[in-house]
């Protein structure tokens, strides 16, 4: 695997207020803590005990990584700050590179420093040398470095003109309009103008700008497949030649690399218009299976960025793909992995593992659920409801309402008329059904109560949050006795759910912008004004400011502390799932993407981990 490249930038003192509250486990061997000081807002190294091997002496320190030629002793990029003649005239960040045992490697003298593989680019004064980790200048050139990476160096000098020189080759190409290395392909492309080429990184031509549509010059999608354009119609082609799919008149991407389509537009006067737009993956442009289904507000392209440091094999079954009407499940390359099914919906909101089938079988209906790929649960009794990997269903020939799990099944003392699932307990005894406009409880036994509220959620820790007709939220235990109440307050939509962490999002009855996240206990955990608080997962919430037309955004976590102290920075925050643990990728305004890695249970395992390195359990 090939080490995290480095970036070290020259930055204000505005930044500080970005790193004051930073902290995190060394990414391999958890042997060192960079940590810093509330006073002093300087960062040092402790060891695993707690111990400084570095006081607080610097302005901010980088991850920590295996520096490859010594695995015993990693390196980070450290900023130092710099002042005039003891001043507090602040001059501007320096970097050099440290090792976790407080060692200063390469003296914080640069103001940009990139390293790769044991050498490092490093500017100075507009001038780039290449250097080993014993700070010995191999190389210079004129110019800033703007990428490195393999052997290959893209520069910039001061008329904003760009330079590409290949290390192992001895080749030093430019002046250009603009160079550019592309996001996790080792690919770059040199700009004369409006004409780019492409190169692979040892300089072998790939294509030139004549071939790839202009404004998707930066985007090659799965299997090096990009958008090609020949007056007048769109297409897509691989780098050896093969098209893909048919010609259109209109290709349009967003972030998750879902492509709409148009095959043909009309014309509506003084403009053209699509009148039918068609949606496809990369996995419908290289295997042809048809239009896609999507849930949870993701489509399963979501999982398609470059993340091979990130344990590819270990991608759950994510991926639903639709095809003459049938549905089945596909992995992160697009291949069929399951049978077809008649009904294939997802069972958790939150959750991509868990499957909702139905399948005819010899004429007869056969429903159940899935997880982990396999068919956990089947059952040919009339499915009334699901949820989770529970079904609500009708015995017909006992005139019996039951609720079955693969772990349980449980009769219901009574029938009820359109019953549906209102919560599915959590660490409690009591399920919550909803028929027409009433309430009921289950207990294990199969013994239905009826209430008296006009919502209830499900129980949590065998407490629930119910609305009288009145309009007043209680507190309840599984007695249907009220411990608590909520003043002034009131749910803000239908779903009156409480969620895996315990939190429910409530609004003041008054003034529907004071908005409140408050756990089963009844605790406020954020009380908010001019505020929309929104579930983002199981661990994220995302409160956005109402007087921000854009922006405005702070994610914090179930406790309602800013994520790992950006939070008012971060602008994305999405979860990914993996067969034994899930991280969460964050994107900010000035620095990103990074990954937050959790197990199962949702300890913190560290920050943007090599996968490949660690050992995880099983759960």
């Amino acid at each position: 695997m090939m080490p995290k490249i480095k970036i070290c930038i020259l930055l204000s003192a505005v930044f500080s207020g970005w790193v004051s509250a930073q902290k995190y486990n060394h990414t391999d061997s958890e042997k060192i803590i960079v940590d810093n000081t509330v006073t002093s807002e300087k960062y040092g190294i402790k060891d695993i005990s707690g111990n400084w091997v570095l006081k607080p002496s610097y302005y901010f320190i980088e991850d920590f990584y295996d520096n490859e030629l010594n695995a015993k002793d990693s390196v980070a990029v450290f900023y130092d700050s710099k002042f005039y003649k003891n001043s507090n005239i602040f001059l501007g960040n320096k970097c050099g590179l440290i090792s976790e045992k407080g060692k200063i490697i390469i003296p914080g003298i640069y103001d940009k420093l990139i390293c790769y593989k044991g050498s490092c680019a490093a500017t100075s004064d507009n001038k780039t040398y290449i250097i080993d980790y014993q700070n010995n200048k191999k190389e210079e050139f004129e110019g800033k470095v703007k990428y490195y990476k393999d052997s290959l160096l893209i520069l910039e000098n001061k008329q904003n003109n760009y330079y590409v020189r290949n290390l192992r080759l001895k080749k030093f190409e430019g002046p250009f309009y603009e160079a550019k290395i592309l996001n996790n392909k080792n690919i770059y492309y040199t700009a004369d103008k409006n004409e780019r080429t492409f190169h692979r990184l040892n300089g072998e031509l790939l294509l030139t700008s004549d071939e790839i549509a202009h404004h998707y010059d930066d985007n090659f999608f799965a299997d090096d497949v990009y958008i090609a354009y020949k007056n007048p119609r769109m297409f897509f082609k691989n780098l050896k030649g093969k098209i893909f799919y048919q010609s259109f008149d209109d290709i349009s991407i967003n972030k998750s690399e879902i492509f709409e389509i148009c095959p043909g537009t009309q014309s509506g006067g003084d403009y053209r218009y699509c009148p039918t737009k068609k949606k496809l993956t990369i996995f419908d442009i290289l295997k042809g299976l048809g239009e896609i289904d999507g849930f949870n507000n993701n489509m399963y392209g979501e999982v398609n960025f470059d993340e091979s440091a990130y344990d590819r094999e270990n991608i759950p079954l994510y991926n639903i793909v639709r095809k003459n009407n049938s549905y089945a499940l596909a992995n992160s390359k697009g291949e069929i992995i399951s049978e077809f099914y008649t009904v294939l919906k997802p069972s958790f909101l939150e959750n991509e593992d868990t499957f909702y089938f139905e399948k005819n079988i010899n004429g007869k209906i056969q429903s159940g659920i899935i997880e982990d790929g396999r068919e956990t649960l089947k059952t040919n009794l009339k499915v009334l409801h699901f949820l989770g990997n529970n079904l609500l269903v009708s015995d017909r020939e006992n005139n019996k309402l039951k609720i079955i799990s693969k772990e349980k099944e449980i009769t219901v003392s009574e029938n009820l008329a359109a019953p549906t699932f209102a919560g599915i307990p959590i660490e409690s005894n009591l399920y919550t059904l909803q028929s027409q406009d009433t309430y009921v409880t289950v207990n294990p036994k199969g013994k239905l109560k009826h209430t008296k509220f006009s919502k209830l959620s499900n129980f949590y820790r065998n407490y629930a949050f119910a609305m009288t007709k009145q309009g007043d939220i209680h507190i309840i235990n599984e007695k249907l006795k009220s411990v608590n109440t909520l003043k002034d307050k009131s749910y803000i939509s239908d779903n009156v759910e409480i969620n895996k962490n315990g939190n429910t999002i409530f609004e003041n009855k008054e003034n529907r912008n004071n908005q409140f996240l408050i756990n089963y206990k009844g605790e406020i955990i954020i009380d908010k004004n001019n505020a929309e608080i929104a579930r983002t997962n199981d661990y994220l919430y995302q409160i956005r400011d109402i007087n921000y037309n854009y922006g405005g955004y702070t994610f914090v976590d179930k406790n309602g502390k800013p994520f790992y102290g950006d939070g008012e920075n971060l602008i994305n925050c999405r979860i990914f799932r993996r067969k034994n643990y899930f991280y969460i990728r964050v994107d900010s305004r000035n620095y990103g993407p990074d990954f937050y890695f959790f197990d199962n249970l949702g300890q913190f395992l560290g920050k943007n981990l090599p996968l490949y390195k660690q050992t995880l359990k099983d759960y």
